[in-house]
């Protein structure tokens, strides 16, 4: 995958970059702010206070709105300054603690030739279990681009989980790698995370395995299961820096990377995951693509 350890670590500097700026620019706006408006508010006082006592006749004019519309418009906007200056800088602010997520997205898309699109995403269509759960889903922010010949999809997801004060919100990103070859589906559940799913039929693996993952099956496709769930695989698996629940549905690989809302918070921690990603569909991508599917009798190849 082109999502590689150097360009990890050009979006990392780029982030820290904008998040400097926007730290910086709150230092800013707090001590600045401040001022504008102290001083704002003085010379208003101090030109009123200088027309009572110069040109009472202005200044009566004025207060009784009796002067002309552009003389006034003019006081009054002298008033307002402060205010309106104040409001710029908290927006400039507000932007720059808003985007840095999404303009480190947008990097990571124009680095890998990919796209960006931001806002919200229609999931009606897709496959992948964590997309049917929950009582609200919501994806969004999406990055597509191409590993040779491969579609890869990126995008933040969350889903909301009971109801009235017993809701919770849970926050993810998925990544979607979509192979040349469909396959039985399997889910591999890692146990250590707040999402878990068992469904279909439970594939027993070896005991150190089973104490981070556990895998459901179709019933009647195990022997289709092993051929990728190799020992080597599910060593690898385990001694990987990542843990994710990783899906296997069509001709789609979708891994639920668990995070907080903010993709960068723990920078580090995604960079890992990633690197993981990298590293596992190396694994696997040739397994898939040497083994022979076929569906057995009449039982289902898609779990429910």
């Amino acid at each position: 995958m082109k999502l590689n350890e150097a360009n990890l670590d050009s979006v990392k500097t780029e982030y820290s970059k904008a998040t400097g700026e926007a730290t910086e620019y709150k230092k800013l706006f707090k001590e600045k702010n401040r001022i504008y408006f102290l001083l704002g508010t003085a010379f208003w006082w101090g030109l009123y206070l200088y027309l009572y006592l110069k040109e009472k006749e202005i200044f009566w004019s004025i207060v009784r709105f009796e002067t002309n519309i552009a003389l006034l418009a003019l006081f009054v906007g002298l008033f307002f300054m402060p205010v309106i200056v104040y409001n710029l800088m908290a927006y400039k602010l507000f932007l720059y603690l808003k985007n840095p997520e999404k303009l480190m997205m947008q990097k990571m898309a124009s680095d890998n030739n990919g796209t960006f699109v931001s806002g919200g995403l229609n999931i009606d269509n897709e496959k992948g279990m964590i997309f049917h759960e929950g009582s609200s889903r919501y994806a969004s922010d999406v990055i597509t681009f191409k590993d040779g010949e491969n579609p890869v999809r990126f995008f933040k997801y969350s889903i909301i989980r009971g109801s009235g004060k017993n809701a919770t919100t849970y926050c993810y990103h998925i990544l979607i790698f979509q192979t040349s070859t469909s396959f039985p589906h399997m889910y591999l559940n890692y146990k250590e995370n707040s999402y878990s799913m068992s469904i279909g039929e439970h594939l027993s693996l070896p005991l150190e395995f089973e104490k981070y993952f556990s895998l459901s099956i179709p019933k009647g496709y195990h022997l289709e299961a092993l051929q990728i769930f190799t020992p080597d695989i599910m060593a690898r698996i385990i001694d990987l820096p990542f843990k994710s629940d990783i899906e296997f549905v069509n001709n789609q690989i979708i891994f639920v990377l668990e995070d907080v809302e903010n993709l960068f918070s723990n920078f580090s921690r995604f960079q890992w995951q990633i690197i993981g990603i990298k590293h596992l569909i190396n694994l696997i991508k040739p397994k898939i693509e040497k083994a022979s599917w076929s569906k057995v009798g009449d039982m289902p190849y898609v779990m429910k």
